[in-house]
């Protein structure tokens, strides 16, 4: 059964009760948001991103940016071997001066540690599997794009789309997503630049 499509007057609109905009990290991650993070290889990308989703997960400011509130995140890791992410998890959490055990908010999702495999985020079936694995989480975050879709091409517009109604239905639950992404020969976001249609924020 096809769902009714809600139709409002511009005035019916404009008086709708709903939240005030807030922020998971202010200002660059607004709660319901989608983001992206990208840079060359060996840069820095999952440290940044994992010690970011620890400051959401502990409530604590992270840099120059404040976390006003902690929520749950999901970190989904397609790429680091499971003794490299655990070195690394560890230092983050001592970054905020803190042990592993004291950050209750934050999962990961290792591809090593699920036999190698890991669902296809470009196909329906592997999305509908992280729906399922990040029902709790606030904040999901992707590390990598190339490492978690296998499906279509890079550089279609149309493989993208995919994908794009996925993130845009996590946002419509209220969920962020964090999506890190690799760099192209010439510095730019490698890939489609539909993909940042829908985007709140890009930081290289």
């Amino acid at each position: 059964m096809t769902k009714k499509l809600k139709i409002y007057s511009l005035e019916e609109f404009a008086n709708l009760n709903l939240p005030p905009k807030e922020f998971m990290v202010d200002p660059i991650i607004p709660c319901r948001g989608l983001v992206e993070i990208y840079s060359k290889t060996g840069v820095g990308k999952t440290t940044f991103a994992l010690t970011l989703g620890i400051a959401v997960a502990l409530g604590k400011s992270f840099l120059k940016w404040n976390v006003p509130k902690a929520k749950k995140v999901l970190y989904v890791d397609g790429e680091m071997s499971p003794q490299d992410m655990q070195e690394r998890a560890q230092a983050a959490a001592q970054f905020f001066g803190v042990d592993v055990s004291e950050v209750d908010n934050f999962k990961i999702i290792n591809r090593d540690v699920n036999d190698g495999f890991l669902p296809d985020i470009g196909e329906l079936s592997g999305q509908n599997e992280f729906d399922e694995a990040s029902q709790n989480a606030d904040l999901i975050i992707l590390d990598n794009l190339s490492t978690l879709r296998f499906s279509g091409k890079e550089n279609e517009a149309d493989s993208w789309s995919v994908i794009q109604r996925w993130l845009l239905t996590m946002r419509g639950r209220g969920k962020s997503v964090i999506i890190l992404h690799h760099a192209g020969k010439d510095g730019s976001s490698r890939g489609t630049s539909r993909r940042h249609d829908a985007l709140n924020t890009v930081i290289k």
